[in-house]
């Protein structure tokens, strides 16, 4: 397999996807960014994927570019300057892999994020009828550093290997890739969001939740 040339001002929008409806949103509103002065977009889509963690692979080792923004299918973006603020980021903080707009920065034991008390981030969500702000823990800074984040979306400047050796479906894959992210000495980050950066409509499917949990305790717990 000829070996794909990575663009440094390119940035590759990655998904996989089971609603086109739902997913066709998404990417309208991807196409209402803002995109900065020599750089480029990509959308790079997943179908059949058997978990998120084989399908990410697949999806990173087809993208060309540095950055990877991996996203579900029901992540709306409504920052116009989505792509300029977390590039810079990326540019200031050289050792920062990977980001994403909610997460925890100390796992509990359980390996639940969001049962840790030290929760960050923030989001849009729908109240009724009406889009509102969700805001999980404020913080100063560019950055929060934290050890664990949500998948709804990852952004990375560098690519790691998706665990799918263990993990087959839809859970742990965004943690132990922060693990993996960790391990490889990168820092794992959640931009600070004057107003959310996204909407997540967050439809979670918990079947086989805590097998992949036993899992990830298991591989990972040198980080409790």
């Amino acid at each position: 397999m000829q070996k794909v040339v990575i663009d440094n001002k390119l940035v590759s929008f990655i998904f996989c996807i089971s609603d086109d409806t739902i997913w066709q949103k998404s990417v309208e509103n991807i196409n209402k960014i803002i995109i900065p002065e020599g750089y480029s977009i990509e959308i790079l889509e997943i179908r059949d994927a058997k978990g998120l963690c084989s399908g990410y692979n697949l999806a990173m080792n087809r993208a060309k570019g540095k950055y990877k923004v991996y996203l579900h299918q029901d992540v709306f973006i409504y920052n116009k300057n989505f792509i300029s603020d977390f590039t810079s980021l990326f540019n200031k903080y050289k050792n920062l892999g990977i980001m994403g707009m909610a997460g925890s920065e100390k796992l509990p034991i359980s390996g639940i994020w969001w049962q840790s008390k030290c929760n960050f981030g923030a989001l849009y969500r729908m109240y009724g009828d009406r889009l509102r702000p969700a805001r999980i823990g404020a913080f100063e800074g560019d950055y929060k550093e934290v050890q664990a984040l949500d998948g709804l979306i990852l952004i990375t400047q560098y690519d790691i290997f998706w665990r799918e050796d263990l993990f087959k479906g839809w859970h742990f894959y965004d943690i132990s890739q922060c693990m993996e992210f960790l391990k490889a000495g990168y820092k794992v980050g959640i931009p600070n969001q004057v107003d959310p950066w996204v909407e997540h409509l967050n439809g979670n499917d918990m079947k086989e939740y805590h097998e992949n949990r036993k899992i990830f305790l298991k591989e990972y717990n040198e980080f409790f």
